[in-house]
């Protein structure tokens, strides 16, 4: 990587019919320097589907990564890559539809309920937690993406970049839902 590369840290939130993808990307060299914010809004994205919400988060994804400006050389997404069973998962499917051109890394916070991954999901445990988080990889080998996560900067479990893209389409998503239907709608924990 060279020092023009940075990292994109995505995630994605959810209220009635609109999603918001939050990107915060840093520098790759000192991810602790936060480069510049991103987020897309999508409406009416699609209902929620177990062991499929690849196909809402997806469209919201690529429709903020297409507003990045900067050369992002690795894409870290709230979710797995590949599921443990063997599956896609979002990051992978977000890997093939970005032609494999670019490294994505997931970090998931809930173990998903199934058989040992076979190599395809590595626990790891950032500062002082008990609880692991979930790494898996396409475009770099899991060890790898294992150190790259464990080095990313942050005291806590989370990682620093990954809570701001969270916090961001978050705060997004319901600054967006306030101004629609007025601010007594939304409820705390929506």
């Amino acid at each position: 990587m060279t020092p023009e590369d940075c990292f994109a840290f995505i995630d994605a939130s959810y209220l009635h019919d609109v999603a918001v993808a939050g990107a915060v990307v840093t520098d790759s060299e000192d991810p602790r320097k936060n480069l510049k914010n991103y987020t897309s809004a999508l409406k009416n994205p699609c209902s929620y589907e177990p062991e499929s919400f690849y196909k809402r988060e997806l469209p919201c994804i690529l429709k903020v990564l297409e507003k990045i400006e900067e050369n992002v050389s690795i894409i870290f997404v709230d979710a797995y890559v590949w599921l443990p069973d063997g599956r896609p998962g979002l990051g992978a499917r977000l890997h093939q539809t970005l032609n494999q051109e670019k490294i994505v890394i997931g970090i998931a916070k809930n173990k998903f309920l199934t058989p040992d991954g076979a190599g395809l999901v590595k626990d790891i445990y950032r500062g002082k937690s008990k609880r692991p988080l979930f790494v898996s990889a396409a475009g770099v080998g899991l060890d790898d993406a294992a150190k790259i996560v464990l080095r990313l900067p942050g005291p806590f479990r989370i990682p620093s970049a990954m809570k701001a893209a969270h916090n961001l389409s978050k705060s997004t998503l319901l600054s967006l839902a306030k101004r629609r239907k007025g601010p007594n709608v939304i409820k705390r924990g929506h």
